[in-house]
């Protein structure tokens, strides 16, 4: 069992768990990184969130965006009100901030400083959409912070991740495939 299933199982939460390369990427990047601050586009159910929170023990800061669409089913599962919950049951001491619609609209309205020590990107899956997350996201990102960006294995998501990749000061760190998914992962180098 992951570790995501097993803080899923202990909650009682109905979470989906469809992405494991998604949840061990983040949890190998929040080990490596140890972040004390953290911005996730695309939050959904909140599972990739929970992976982040269990394996980073600094973190104060969480910064989430998301158009708080509900989850199939009519859980409550994907809205404000359930992620809100879940930080509450995980007893997570810290400071969040919800960017409640669009994050192409959101995302630059977020201060440049202080920066963040991870970021997930999994929001709008459009092509546009995805590159314009990855350009808002990246400045806010620290020399060293590491991006993780879910889906890469979608063509025009690969396109998108590629051309950013080109584009920027990019280390790539490595690709997770769970067999029907991809994952990729990234350290913003530093600054020459």
């Amino acid at each position: 069992m992951t570790l995501i299933q097993r803080l899923i199982a202990r909650l009682g939460y109905e979470i989906q768990t469809g992405h494991p390369c998604l949840y061990d990427a983040l949890d190998i990047a929040s080990s490596d990184v140890n972040p004390q601050s953290y911005l996730e586009v695309g939050v959904s159910d909140g599972a990739s969130l929970l992976t982040v929170i269990a394996a980073s023990p600094g973190l104060s800061r969480i910064v989430v965006c998301d158009l708080w669409k509900p989850v199939e089913g009519g859980s409550g599962r994907g809205s404000h009100a359930h992620i809100s919950k879940l930080l509450e049951d995980v007893h997570y001491g810290g400071g969040c901030w919800f960017l409640d619609g669009d994050s192409r609209t959101l995302l630059p309205t977020i201060p440049p400083s202080p920066l963040f020590d991870l970021a997930t990107v999994d929001g709008n899956h459009s092509a546009e959409g995805a590159s314009s997350d990855l350009a808002c996201v990246w400045p806010l990102l620290r020399s060293g912070g590491i991006l993780v960006m879910d889906d890469v294995d979608r063509p025009h998501l690969r396109a998108v991740w590629d051309a950013f990749v080109a584009a920027n000061n990019v280390e790539r760190i490595y690709e997770l495939n769970d067999g029907a998914n991809w994952t990729a992962i990234a350290r913003k180098r530093e600054a020459a």
